[in-house]
């Protein structure tokens, strides 16, 4: 019998995880945000893996690539979903 540890607040915990699940959510190649970024892809294999960390103005052109704000990749804490209301009107 085996059993798998999990370490960590989550899913998305490091910054590292985060780049590359921001990538692959957009169905990006790193070849292809190469092309975008001008950022190579031995770079942002190694962002990805965690062996290093981009500079503030590489983080910068990841997050428009990547549409999405620069406080998500910053942000030590998990991103928290939104909740969601629903009501119900009367017909008529």
């Amino acid at each position: 019998m085996t059993f798998t540890v999990r370490r960590g607040p989550g899913p998305m915990s490091t910054l590292a995880e985060r780049l590359k699940r921001a990538r692959e959510s957009l169905g990006l190649t790193q070849e292809a945000v190469e092309r975008a970024t001008g950022i190579g892809t031995s770079s942002l294999s190694e962002f990805e893996c965690g062996k290093r960390e981009p500079r503030l103005a590489q983080l910068r052109l990841l997050a428009d690539c990547y549409r999405r704000p620069l406080s998500y990749f910053l942000r030590k804490d998990e991103p928290k979903p939104q909740p969601v209301m629903w009501c119900k009107f009367p017909d008529g």
